[in-house]
């Protein structure tokens, strides 16, 4: 036995080491040698086979299935089936809403002849002595008593007169009344309920629906419609939603009821639920409409312009220009779906609102402006470059700087607009406005000249081109319409202030070439803008006597446009405090400014309250930024924690504002297969409804001021080089209670 042990010994050792595997304690190395390749390869092969062994079976199993649930169902040729691809691919026709009412004028006067009411000749005319209320009111008792048929027409015509003003006990009356002679047309119904869900009139939409079920009438698609518009004009946008789902097991709404509603939520002004539009967005077309209509996807490439964010996304987005174009290819590369003027400036301004897609924006307006195929998408629809066009791509060349581009759209929309080749039509929609100007000079404001310093001859001028009183458009031509782009900031200033001298010069003129510029009307954003071309060319030792100059001198913009300073204006005087070098002169400037901002926004002020002045939260938050800055800049820092506190006390961090309700626990609605999360829903079923309120696209100003880090950075610098160590635990205390999510 033991010559047998030494015989196998001897085999082993003479076995060559790179065959074998040594395990020895003393050898670690060989310990930690991996596996063979071989032996992993067949491990993954042998992987690979069972999952595809596992697919096949389930596969096997799924046909099983679908051989079980259709071996009843009459067999379908191909010529069938084509023609339902065809149907379930093909983009849906707008769905009209509601019905051509009949003459309203002449059935009324033949059944106020009949039944022997006063009532004038022209029935809704202003100053009449008897108003369609009262006259309805008079004729309902006689109709009670009336043995002689009344015509469809005239049942018509009386019930949607009462809808029109807002009578809904005389609407119910007429229709029982109706309802005892005639079977009551579903067209009445629909009418009616448009009329109410147009004003907002929930409850008699509700009431009028109810009385629709008793009466056998399933609701059609126009009639889903005008609900869905009468939750959203109440702003009940959740309720909106339940009954979008619940049809969906039936006969699901129209794709119109959809574009009411996910325009409602893109607009709404609580920004946490803006992303709903989307997961309803995916909804419809997993459920309802695989083929969104070109109405839908202008609304989509619009949030996507907004930056509103996907659902479960944390932050505020930048605009999504990359899923904008890959909607704009679907609609009109795989659904073959014309695009409207409402499709291509969405567009536009989601590539014009990102800067590595400026060139796409630059591509779109030049196919929008050559020739007559881009002028004519729709044989219905003749979309011409107008106003909003331009100002979509203005704020591509404000967020690039691209001056020769955004010199030549105002020359082009001058062109076009008082041109002797264009149309009267094409004219009135050509003219620059407000909003062309303020992108224009935030252009001048971020372009960067060639030339760091030059001085030019015109340069010692430009401070007088503000208070020239003469209308001749000279130095304006001189400006705007010369090859030459501005070489240096001197240059930018002068023509930047030429521009907003003609701007003053042509206000309350008649729109013409003696008066480019009379449809422009000079507004704080306006102003604020042309701020910003001296806050980024004026040399920062002059800066803040320029922008002062600008505001409160007699003779310059503010004063001569008849612009009182808002909340925004003091914080663009305070940003050119803090650089200013004069630090005691800029301390009792600072100082100054502080005691209107106190006068502006008083303590215990709620930010939503002094919107008036532009104050929104971020104003505020900037504003009390830069007044911590200036003072820890003057080494007051005593001064600038006291404030630092204040603001504290007064915004404290909470992310949920004080006015908002307790958020209640919704019903689950199934919005597959983008489900958001249920504390959205949550968060929409708990707002209270505020009708008639102001809808904005995807407020970028966060819900609450905040202080960040870098808006305290200076402060914290000083008081580390003082030393003062509860200072310090102050402001690590605050920044992280305005971090904390």
């Amino acid at each position: 036995m033991w010559r047998a042990v030494q015989r196998a010994a001897c085999v082993v050792r003479a076995v060559p080491r790179s065959g074998v595997r040594e395990l020895h304690a003393s050898i670690p190395g060989y310990a930690r040698k991996p596996r063979s390749s071989t032996f992993r390869l067949r491990e993954a092969e042998l992987s690979r086979e069972i999952a595809a062994l596992e697919r096949a079976v389930q596969h096997t199993e799924k046909e099983a299935h679908v051989a079980r649930i259709t071996q009843d169902l009459p067999p379908l040729d191909d010529a069938t089936l084509e023609s339902m691809y065809r149907e379930l691919i093909a983009p849906q026709q707008p769905v009209q809403h509601g019905i051509e009412a009949p003459p309203r004028r002449d059935a009324l006067a033949s059944l106020a002849e009949r039944l022997d009411v006063p009532r004038s000749t022209a029935l809704a005319t202003q100053g009449s002595a008897h108003t369609p209320t009262t006259w309805v009111a008079q004729v309902l008792p006689k109709l009670a008593s009336y043995t002689d048929p009344v015509p469809e027409a005239e049942w018509f015509a009386l019930a949607v007169e009462s809808a029109k003003e807002s009578d809904a006990a005389q609407v119910r009356t007429i229709l029982e009344h109706m309802a005892r002679a005639m079977p009551v047309p579903q067209a009445l119904y629909t009418s009616i309920l448009d009329t109410f869900a147009t004003r907002g009139d929930l409850e008699t939409c509700l009431a009028l629906s109810t009385q629709m079920e008793q009466m056998g009438l399933a609701a059609d698609a126009p009639a889903k419609h005008a609900m869905v518009k009468a939750y959203t004009r109440a702003d009940e946008a959740f309720g909106a939603l339940q009954y979008i789902a619940y049809w969906e097991a039936t006969t699901p709404a129209p794709i119109s009821a959809y574009a009411v509603l996910v325009e409602h939520l893109l607009r709404h002004p609580v920004r946490q639920v803006q992303p709903l539009a989307w997961s309803l967005f995916y909804r419809m077309r997993f459920a309802a409409h695989p083929v969104p209509d070109a109405q839908m996807y202008a609304l989509m490439i619009r949030a996507c312009a907004a930056g509103v964010p996907q659902p479960g996304a944390r932050g505020q987005l930048d605009a999504d220009a990359e899923r904008a174009l890959d909607l704009f290819r679907e609609m009109t590369t795989h659904h073959a779906i014309r695009p409207t003027k409402q499709v291509l400036d969405s567009l536009l301004l989601t590539c014009a609102r990102r800067k590595e897609h400026y060139g796409d924006a630059v591509r779109l307006l030049r196919e929008l402006l050559d020739g007559e195929q881009a002028r004519i998408i729709s044989p219905r629809d003749s979309v011409w470059a107008n106003t909003h066009t331009f100002n979509a791509f203005l704020q591509g060349t404000a967020r690039i700087g691209d001056l020769r581009m955004g010199r030549w759209v105002l020359a082009e929309m001058l062109r076009s607009a008082y041109g002797t080749e264009a149309p009267p039509r094409v004219r009135a929609q050509m003219w620059p406005n407000e909003e062309t100007l303020t992108n224009l000079l935030w252009t001048y404001a971020v372009h960067r000249p060639h030339l760091a310093e030059s001085a030019i001859p015109s340069a010692e001028n430009a401070e007088e081109t503000l208070t020239q009183d003469d209308h001749d458009p000279v130095v304006y031509e001189r400006a705007m319409f010369t090859q030459e782009l501005p070489q240096t900031s001197q240059e930018i200033l002068f023509e930047a202030k030429s521009l907003m001298a003609r701007i003053l010069a042509d206000q309350k003129k008649e729109p013409g070439w003696a008066a480019p510029l009379a449809s422009v009307r000079t507004t704080p954003r306006l102003l604020h803008a042309y701020l910003s071309v001296l806050m980024h060319h004026v040399p920062r030792e002059s800066r803040m006597d320029a922008v002062l100059d600008a505001v409160e001198h007699p003779d310059h913009v503010f004063r001569t446009a008849k612009v009182e300073p808002n909340g925004h204006t003091l914080s663009l005087m305070l940003e050119a405090c803090v650089y200013a070098k004069d630090r005691a002169r800029a301390d009792a400037v600072v100082h100054r400014i502080w005691q209107q901002w106190i006068a502006m926004c008083p303590p215990g002020t709620a930010p939503a309250s002094t919107a008036a002045h532009g104050l929104d939260a971020r104003t505020i938050s900037k504003v009390w930024a830069l007044a911590i800055h200036a003072m820890a800049k003057s080494y007051d820092t005593q001064g600038a924690l006291a404030l630092l506190r204040t603001f504290y006390e007064k915004y404290p961090p909470t992310h949920t504002p004080a006015h908002a309700p307790a958020a209640r626990a919704a019903p689950r609605i199934d919005l597959m297969p983008c489900p958001p999360p249920q504390a959205m829903l949550d968060r929409l079923a708990s707002l209270a409804p505020v009708p008639g309120a102001r809808r904005q696209y995807a407020p970028i100003a966060p819900l609450l001021p905040k202080l960040r880090f870098r808006d305290v950075e200076l402060l914290h610098h000083r008081c580390l080089a003082l030393r003062d160590i509860p200072a310090l635990h102050l402001i690590s205390r605050i920044d992280r209670a305005y971090r904390s999510p």
